[in-house]
């Protein structure tokens, strides 16, 4: 199977899992993006300072965004 990587795409397996994981990442922060202009709980002022955030620091932006800046579903109000 790695020689038919080669062959087709000039890639290893290492090069294939790499490009995996940087579509994965890719793809989580579309959907965190999303997810904040889809807010109903966050002001504008709040969106704008997630988004940069996930701007600058991608991985660790998405990764707090997802922890503490979502809105639970089964919060006690």
């Amino acid at each position: 199977m790695r020689n038919l990587y080669l062959t087709i795409l000039g890639y290893g397996n290492s090069e294939i899992v790499l490009m995996i994981c940087a579509v994965a990442v890719f793809l989580q922060i579309i959907w965190v993006f999303v997810e904040i202009l889809k807010s109903k709980t966050l002001d504008v002022v709040s969106k704008l300072c997630w988004m940069l955030l996930i701007i600058f620091v991608p991985v660790l932006g998405t990764l707090l965004y997802l922890y503490f800046g979502r809105a639970s579903k089964y919060s006690v109000k």
